[in-house]
Order: C-alpha cells, then sequence, then structure tokens
C-alpha cells in the first residue's frame, strides 16, 4: 500500500489565529480572523508593515487611513515596489550640438570626441550609481540653442536630484568635484528629444529616450565657441549613508562614517571581540538588556557591535572567599575593534546587593560606585593570579571597591559613553539617548534610527489611526 502524505494542516499553516482545512487535492486553506488576508493568513489589513513586505532594508511605510497600502522606502542602491531591484550602474547616452567634444564623469574623462563633426552622434557611458558629477564639454557651437542632450535608460538618476549649470569660459580644473561654480550661471533644462521652443531646426535623435534633457546656456550665442556644462547630482537627497553615516556632495569620501562602520555606504560593520573571565564565578551578562550565554568557570567570548551603549556582568564568590589578596572580580579584554575596555575608556560602576532590573538600561546606578582599581592580568597585589589562556596580558582587572567575609555576589556595569564619542551620531537636532530606548530621540517632523528622514518628504506622513482592537 503506497505511503500517503500527511495531511496539509499538520505543519500549521495558517497564521494569527486562522483555521486550517484539509483539501482532496493534499492542499490546505486557511480561514483568516477578521482583518487579515493572504494565502497564510500573513496580512494585517490595517498593519501590512507587519508582514515585512520590504526587503533590503528598504523601510516599511503605513500608508493612509487605515488601509492595507504601504510604501517601502529604500535604501540607496535599491529600487522596486519592495525594494527587490539592485541598481548597481546607470546607463547615460549623451550627445551634443554640434560637437560633443569631451565627458568627465567624478573628474575623470571618459572620453574625448574633438574629431566629431556629427552632432547627431550619441555617445554611450556606463557609471555606477554612486557618481555626483557630470561635465560635459561642447564645441563648435554658432547658434543660440547650444547645449547638450542628455539621457539614462533606467531613468534612475537624470530624472531627479540633478542641478545643471553652463557657462561658455570656464578655468582650467571646471570638469573637477572641487572647482567652484557658484559664478556658472543656471543652465535651461527641457525634457525634449527634438525641437524645442526657439530651436525649430532640432531634430529627433535616435537612440536617445524620449524624455532626454537638452541642457543649454542663457545666453544667446551668435560666434563660434565652445560650452561647458556640469551637473551635479545630489546623492544625498536619496539617503545613500547608512548606519547614520553623514553624506557628502563633494570630496572624494561620499559617507563619512561613524566609528565603527566602514565602506562606501558605511554598509559595513566592525564587530569587536570581547573576551571576559570571573574570579570566581561569571554567572551573568547582560549586553544593552539583552542576556547573553554565560560559561561559569571559562573563558566567554562576545562580539560588540559599534554602537552598544552599556555592558553588564554579575560575579558569585562561589567559595565566601575571604583573602583580600586575592582580586575577587573580573577580568577582560578585547580584540581588534573600534570598541576597547584598555584604550576606550568604559565607565565602570560596581554594588554588591542591588535590586532586579540592574541590568537594564534604563536602570538607575547613581547610588553604585566605582570598582576599586584597574590593573593588569598579573597584578602583584593578588598573589594568586595567573594569565588566563585566551585572555591577553594587557586585560583589566575590576573588584569590587570593599572586602567583605561573607558570600558575595558582586554587580558591574560599564558605560561606553556612545553619545559622548560619536558626536555626530544624530541627525536635523536628533538627541542622543546614553542608556535606554532609541538611540536617537528625533524631534517631532523627523524619524528614523538617525532622525534621517523628513516625515512629508522622505517618508510618507503618520498613518491615521486605527481601531483599537488592531
Amino acid at each position: 500500500m503506497p505511503n500517503r502524505e500527511p495531511p496539509a494542516c499538520l505543519s500549521r499553516p495558517c497564521l494569527n489565529g486562522a483555521n486550517c482545512t484539509d483539501l482532496a487535492n493534499g492542499g490546505y486553506f486557511c480561514s483568516c480572523k477578521p482583518y487579515y488576508t493572504g494565502k497564510n493568513c500573513e496580512t494585517n489589513i490595517f498593519h501590512p508593515c507587519r508582514s515585512g513586505p520590504c526587503v533590503n532594508g528598504g523601510k516599511c511605510i503605513e500608508l493612509g487611513n487605515c488601509t492595507s497600502q504601504f510604501k517601502c522606502v529604500c535604501p540607496f542602491g535599491f529600487t522596486g515596489a519592495r525594494c527587490e531591484v539592485e541598481v548597481k550602474e546607470f546607463v547615460l547616452n549623451v550627445t551634443a550640438r554640434e560637437t560633443l567634444s569631451a565627458l568627465y564623469l567624478d573628474s575623470v574623462q571618459i572620453f574625448n570626441l574633438s574629431n566629431v563633426a556629427d552632432w547627431k552622434k550619441v555617445a554611450t557611458v556606463r557609471t555606477p550609481i554612486t557618481t555626483r558629477l557630470i561635465a560635459v564639454m561642447a564645441g563648435n557651437i554658432h547658434d543660440m540653442c547650444a547645449g547638450i542632450l542628455l539621457s539614462e535608460r533606467n531613468q534612475y538618476i537624470l530624472s531627479s536630484n540633478i542641478n545643471w549649470k553652463c557657462y561658455i569660459d570656464a578655468s582650467l580644473g571646471w570638469a573637477s568635484l572641487t572647482y567652484n561654480d557658484s559664478h556658472w550661471p543656471t543652465a535651461h533644462v527641457v525634457a525634449s528629444n527634438g525641437p524645442v521652443v526657439g530651436c525649430p531646426d532640432l531634430e529627433v535623435v535616435k537612440d536617445i529616450h524620449p524624455d532626454a534633457k537638452w541642457i543649454w546656456t542663457t545666453r544667446n550665442i551668435q560666434f563660434d565657441l565652445v560650452v561647458y556644462c556640469r551637473g551635479y547630482i545630489d546623492i544625498c537627497k536619496s539617503k545613500p549613508c547608512q548606519n547614520g553615516g553623514i553624506c557628502h556632495r563633494s570630496g572624494s569620501q561620499l559617507c563619512a562614517c561613524l566609528k565603527g562602520f566602514t565602506g562606501t555606504f558605511c554598509e559595513k560593520v566592525e564587530y569587536t571581540d570581547l573576551s571576559v573571565f570571573a574570579y570566581e564565578k561569571l554567572e551573568s551578562v547582560y549586553i544593552d538588556d539583552v542576556k547573553m550565554k554565560t560559561i561559569t568557570n571559562g573563558v566567554n567570548k562576545y562580539s560588540l557591535h559599534p554602537l552598544v551603549r552599556q555592558l553588564k556582568f554579575m560575579v558569585i564568590d562561589a567559595n565566601q572567599v575571604s583573602d583580600t589578596k586575592k582580586c575577587y572580580g573580573l577580568v577582560g579584554s578585547t580584540g581588534v575593534g573600534p570598541i576597547d575596555l584598555i584604550t576606550y575608556k568604559l565607565d565602570w560602576k560596581s554594588e554588591y546587593n542591588t535590586e532586579a532590573g540592574w541590568h537594564r538600561n534604563d536602570f538607575n546606578d547613581t547610588k553604585w560606585v566605582l570598582p576599586d582599581e584597574l590593573k593588569m592580568n598579573n597584578e602583584s597585589r593578588c598573589t594568586d593570579l595567573k594569565p588566563i589562556p585566551d585572555i591577553r596580558s594587557t586585560a583589566r582587572w575590576i573588584w569590587p571597591p570593599k572586602a567583605s567575609d561573607r558570600y558575595l555576589v558582586a554587580f558591574f556595569r560599564a558605560t561606553t559613553n556612545l553619545c559622548k564619542k560619536q558626536l555626530s551620531i544624530c541627525q536635523n537636532q536628533g538627541t542622543c539617548s546614553p542608556s535606554k530606548g532609541p538611540i536617537c530621540v528625533c524631534p517631532s517632523t523627523f524619524t528614523g534610527p538617525y532622525c534621517e528622514y523628513k516625515i512629508g518628504v522622505d517618508v510618507p506622513g503618520p498613518e491615521a489611526s486605527c481601531p483599537s482592537n488592531f
């Protein structure tokens, strides 16, 4: 007798309290509770963002009046309704009236076409989406419609966020990102591949998108000249920098990263290796409210995120040691990383007897006292201390400020002074919180982990209130 497939409902595919019914064909059907939808009833009609529809780091915003509509605000380099499409470059088509002489992208000369006589010649180049400057030189101009015709195939950059300027006589270095063009007049820009008002002899150029942009000078030209046009792509409006990085519209570095982050967009995180050992028993370890696994009688190793704010430890004197020559406490060291127990100057506090919640970020430790000392691994005052395997010789011992002959439980808390070390972490006048809640407390008109999004501009406004039971 052939094996029969188990009923599909055994795997409990229906979510949010939905009832599952096995179908004759081997499938299943979910009867959703009110205000839920989807094959598995995974989507809340009033809160579509709860199902996590945005991918690749996209931020989900629920839209308007308690409906199922939402918008994904995509990080730089991704597009699509759910941020599912990665964009690494755009394809730029460029031509000129009458001769396209040179094209520069971010100060790098892509080509020189000084011998091209046919103004319908179209040059096609691929350029990264991080490109901030397009600089074009057009020669042999002899009428008022002097300028450049540009388009892009994927309509990613040139469709928005670009400021064009044109000038007749440019100085050396005009194609550089650092060139000061504040005296250049703003160019005329018209999205039209073909005749433009005032330029009746312009024709449609093949291989150029119908929405291509004509860029030309603000003055009439009555004799042969060379026209220079510069277009700054304001990438910063697209919020390309991640993890609190600050975007620069010019210069060699696009994103200025906070300490502990690297990469073009500050997308790479540098974790710090932390090793901790207790004398005599390490009972609990918390990193920003999160309880970590511990080895009570061995070296514990953790990875610290660069934005960690507090470390907390509970140490038990299991043998009720009364010998003050023994350093009852905690020893720690770090490997390579932005946080170091030695050089980062953590603020340490300790206490013997404390209350519930001592490990929370919002716990008030003002009554706690400074540890007695921070010494090296082989501290001479502690006669029984020996170098500990996997702990660096420069590790620090931290112990309570007084000796006791009774059974002890000691608590240690270290603050990283994140708000003082990372002065620019909160943008748009946001306030950094040194211990609890979100790292940045934003003004009412901004949102985001670092207050980087302006409400109503970068992200939609707040959603309308929904029924209280949803």
